[in-house]
């Protein structure tokens, strides 16, 4: 079994060396990790792979093609260690948890606050990796292949859905630091991946009335 060594006493599966069935059934254990971080990164990742092969069949009608492909496929990478490091930044989280149960210190209360922003942190990086994502897909449901229409538009759904649910998840975690984090800039970010959303449905509406 790959690990992935966290402190002196907690490890963590090294997920991507699991099959998908494998880390289906880690997540419906009754653990702390992996869990709705590391899924939402994760689906971003099959967001991001869905462009990379609409990207790939649609050199000939997009000249771009091969660039957004290089792109989504990076973008693909990134979101994968997201997967892994939310569940890290996580298990961080209860292990600073832990610790201030066993000694109420502020030193361990500031503990859990930086372990707390950092998890959230993580989150807002699969915020920005997904927005990324959705704008290639919108591209790719305008003008790529037109057989891969349902890929791009399930691409963009996908990526949205990782947003909304990072964001939620970022908002509890901001909550319990009482962060003075501007919850406005959610609301713009949450708008731009809907508009990506839109973009796509409206392209393939369009294409399939030609």
């Amino acid at each position: 079994m790959n690990r992935v060594k966290l402190s002196d006493s907690a490890e963590l599966p090294h997920y991507l060396s699991y099959s998908t069935e494998d880390f289906i059934e880690m997540v419906a254990e009754p653990q702390p990790a992996p869990a709705a971080g590391s899924v939402a990164a994760l689906t971003v990742s099959l967001a991001a792979a869905l462009c990379v092969k609409s990207a790939l069949l649609s050199t000939r009608q997009m000249p771009e093609a091969p660039s957004l492909a290089n792109s989504a496929k990076e973008l693909m990478h990134r979101s994968e260690e997201l997967c892994q490091v939310d569940a890290q930044s996580y298990a961080e989280v209860i292990l600073a948890l832990r610790a201030q149960r066993l000694t109420e210190s502020l030193s361990n209360r500031n503990k859990v606050q930086e372990a707390i922003g950092r998890a959230a942190q993580v989150l807002l990086e699969v915020v920005k990796v997904a927005l990324e994502i959705g704008s290639i897909a919108s591209q790719l449901a305008e003008q790529g292949n037109p057989n891969l229409i349902g890929d791009s538009i399930t691409a963009a759904v996908l990526a949205e859905a990782g947003i909304r649910s990072s964001i939620a998840l970022a908002t509890i975690n901001l909550k319990d630091i009482e962060s003075n984090t501007d919850t406005t800039e959610f609301t713009r970010l949450l708008a731009m991946a809907e508009a990506h959303t839109t973009r796509a449905q409206e392209a393939a509406r369009a294409r399939s009335a030609l």
